[in-house]
């Protein structure tokens, strides 16, 4: 075999290895683009999922914040009472 052949043999070889690496890299790329459909079409679904369970968790978390601050605003507010109680007796008075 001459020179001429093994190059004609490497041309060959060269379009075989291109081809198969297209190949490849389409079926990748057909499976990603698959992929992304699907999760483009299930994500609104999921995501009203957690937004379900999000706003569980939060009226939760604000029961609890109102029941733990509950007291302290009561006692700020008697506290409140008494001052306002106690400065109206001392303008009656000192008029």
């Amino acid at each position: 075999m001459d020179l001429h052949g093994w190059a004609a043999l490497a041309t060959v070889i060269l379009v075989v290895q291109a081809f198969t690496a297209c190949l490849v890299a389409g079926v990748v790329f057909y499976f990603v683009g698959r992929g992304l459909s699907y999760v483009l079409r299930e994500l609104p679904k999921q995501l009203a999922i957690g937004q379900r369970y999000l706003g569980q968790a939060q009226a939760a978390i604000q029961r609890v914040s109102d029941s733990i601050a509950a007291p302290f605003i009561a006692v700020g507010a008697f506290a409140a009472q008494v001052r306002g109680l106690w400065a109206g007796v001392r303008k009656l008075f000192a008029a």
